[in-house]
């Protein structure tokens, strides 16, 4: 296996102050999970539903803790720049709260050393039900996501129709997912969902926690060429409005989709570079599994220590991002100039495309007689 090339992070700063508060919420929970069994004033039935009590709280504690020392002690290792962190993105647009409340806001950068060509045939095919997401898979799978990650290009993935506006990735079991908003070949990739105005992808869900009214998040990967494309610098951004804000909904989305994907893009980072470089093999769990187990013979061993790993195209007619605009395929502002800012390209996209506010009642109409359609043909209208 390749050694390890890491690419320096100049501005890895984690919080020490949050560090100290993440090690001492975790000491307390150990202490009054300790307490609650050896010193509790208890007896009895009392005793066993306190100690029910202290314990789901102290794994509640614990878990959070926890997230938070990731992010500070790892996550933030691909931080993006003060600058970055400011600075115009693709998607931008697509998420404003309704409320006018603070969204949550993640920008992650790093230096890959690989061409950008080839990351961007690895970005191209990121999908749960094709090359998967880049990141730990099995970890994946624990939060009930049906992921499993390629690592290799595969031909029926990389077509110009493999991916294009309106389809939709189902990330977990459930049907939990966004579309695919925004697609610009080896530039970037923007992936959507607004819970107040759904997609029609049959059996696609949200992530709408009790309690919660409204979710709207964009995800972007994007890249930017250094020394003429020979290595490229790879973003990730998203933001996440939600409502309504109260510490319940807060601690929600931060934990899972702040705290847990920016985890994740770290992984998805070195995992890009090293499958783009052809370096990446299979995870560790899964070599260890399948030494245990073993696997049927009669092939090349090579290729099973390499290799790691149905589609509905739904709503290519009728994306959603067309109920604020049109779907942007081609972007000349995509890098910025230095010192520039970027500028997403909306109203010349939205000429280009013949895009207009009255789309989104046309789309919907065609959503509503495909669905009736299908809902026939299942016999059940």
């Amino acid at each position: 296996m390749a050694t390890k090339k890491v690419t320096k992070n100049t501005h890895f700063q984690p919080n020490p102050l949050a560090v100290l508060i993440a090690l001492a919420c975790i000491a307390a929970a150990v202490g009054g999970v300790w307490w609650g069994a050896v010193r509790m004033p208890l007896d009895g039935p009392l005793k066993v539903l306190a100690m029910i009590l202290i314990v789901l709280v102290a794994l509640l504690v614990c878990f959070a803790s926890g997230m938070r020392l990731i992010l500070e002690l790892y996550s933030k290792g691909v931080w993006a720049t003060p600058e970055e962190q400011v600075m115009p993105f693709p998607g931008d647009d697509l998420v404003k709260d309704p409320k006018g409340k603070k969204i949550l806001r993640v920008r992650q950068a790093r230096d890959l050393d690989a061409p950008l060509g080839e990351v961007w045939k690895h970005v191209y095919q990121m999908d749960p039900t094709k090359g998967g997401m880049y990141a730990w898979s099995n970890c994946e799978r624990l939060f009930g996501m049906n992921v499993d990650n390629a690592y290799s290009l595969e031909e029926m993935w990389q077509g110009e129709d493999a991916c294009k506006p309106g389809d939709f990735w189902a990330w977990s079991y459930s049907g939990f997912g966004a579309e695919v908003a925004d697609l610009v070949p080896n530039k970037y990739i923007t992936w959507f969902a607004d819970t107040r105005d759904t997609v029609r992808t049959p059996g696609a869900s949200y992530m709408m926690a009790p309690g919660l009214k409204y979710c709207i998040w964009y995800w972007t990967i994007a890249l930017k060429p250094l020394d003429g494309g020979k290595r490229c610098r790879i973003y990730s951004c998203y933001d996440i409005a939600y409502g309504p804000h109260n510490p319940l909904n807060y601690l929600i989305q931060k934990l899972v989709i702040f705290d847990g994907g920016a985890m994740m893009g770290r992984r998805a980072f070195r995992n890009l570079e090293l499958s783009a470089r052809v370096e990446r093999r299979k995870s560790i769990p899964l070599r260890i599994q399948g030494a245990l187990l073993g696997r049927s013979h009669g092939d090349d061993p090579r290729l099973h220590k390499r290799i790691a790993y149905p589609e509905l195209r739904w709503a290519r007619e009728f994306p959603r991002v067309e109920s604020q605009r049109a779907p942007i395929t081609d972007d000349p502002n995509w890098p910025p100039k230095d010192g520039e800012d970027y500028v997403p390209p909306i109203a010349e996209n939205n000429e280009k495309c013949g895009w207009s506010p009255e789309k989104k009642v046309e789309n919907d109409r065609k959503a509503a007689e495909k669905e009736a359609a299908l809902l026939e043909k299942l016999g059940m209208k």
